[in-house]
């Protein structure tokens, strides 16, 4: 007989595929992945869920994997963030994404008007306008608030990210 805990957990994993995959019309699933929009995004999902699973079993059964990776020094560690942050930064300054929802413009104008109107969005307004100031007046180019907003969250998320593996 199998454990009730285990089938709750594969029922709800079950539902959830269900809800990115056929992305019914309901209140509470507005933001979900979008498969719908190309068909070939259905297909990578459907690809993704039959293969992933063994490639992590593969994974977990690897030699390589059975002890302890070494530990990479902090000079090896800040060249590889500082590395991966430029590279971020010059890919998101020349392809910057396109919003998926109104939030994300909606916050970079507010971040260029200086406004802290939205209250979820408070201390990180009151954080980022005068980082973009101070943006504007040192480069010698025009600094879009859009474009400063998405590369200013992917340098803190990997710094932080960083700074968590690499301690």
């Amino acid at each position: 007989m199998r454990s009730p805990i285990a089938l709750a957990i594969l029922s709800g994993a079950l539902l959830y595929l269900a809800l990115h995959l056929f992305e019914p019309a309901l209140p509470a699933t507005w933001a979900y992945a979008h498969l719908g929009r190309h068909a070939g995004l259905v297909a990578l999902a459907i690809a993704a869920i039959a293969i992933l699973p063994f490639l992590a079993l593969a994974a977990d059964r690897s030699p390589v994997l059975e002890g302890p990776w070494p530990a990479a020094s902090r000079r090896t560690a800040f060249v590889c963030g500082l590395s991966l942050s430029l590279l971020f930064l010059a890919v998101g300054w020349r392809y910057p994404a396109k919003p998926l929802c109104i939030d994300s413009p909606w916050f970079a104008i507010e971040v260029y008007l200086g406004r802290l109107g939205c209250m979820r969005w408070y201390l990180t307004l009151a954080t980022y306008t005068p980082l973009l100031r101070v943006a504007e007046w040192i480069a010698p180019f025009p600094v879009p608030a859009r474009t400063f907003v998405t590369v200013l969250n992917a340098f803190a998320s990997g710094a932080a990210s960083g700074r968590s593996w690499a301690t």
